[in-house]
């Protein structure tokens, strides 16, 4: 398997952030659709069990247990699509992670990242970072062990 360059790298993880700004419209679709869907269908159960009930007499405990299921279905299904559209809603704007390692390889291939790897104050603050979130994090690295 052929190692990709950086700038190619960097090349595939603009286009799926591209991708994402269209994608993001098919992915809410279809995680709305199932919810829309399934909730109508929710909401005619009670009728048709009554149906079922009037029609049936005794046979309708039989045709419960098999409405029953179909409702758990609907449900399962009607959630899958709620956690769709949460995911969707949450990272409308892109995959943070995405951004932030484009950003990274950006400033690197500029030149703004020195040796030591760690990015300067200007590219934190562009990324929407301040300096308390990272003083914290120098803060928390570990001490040079003592001779």
């Amino acid at each position: 398997m052929p190692t990709q360059s950086p700038t190619e790298l960097l090349d595939e993880l603009r286009k799926e952030e591209r991708q994402w700004r269209t994608a993001r419209w098919s992915h809410l679709l279809t995680s709305v659709a199932p919810i829309i869907g399934n909730l109508y269908l929710l909401s005619k159960y009670r009728h048709f069990v009554a149906f079922l009930d009037r029609e049936l007499g005794e046979k309708s405990l039989e045709a419960a247990f098999y409405l029953s299921i179909s409702v758990t279905i609907a449900s399962v299904i009607t959630l899958a699509g709620a956690f769709g559209a949460v995911y969707v809603l949450t990272n409308w704007r892109g995959s943070r992670t995405r951004q932030l390692l484009i950003l990274i390889a950006e400033r690197a291939i500029e030149g703004d990242i020195g040796r030591s790897g760690a990015l300067p104050n200007t590219a934190l603050e562009r990324a929407g970072e301040s300096d308390a979130s990272q003083s914290r994090w120098e803060g928390a690295g570990r001490s040079a062990p003592r001779s």
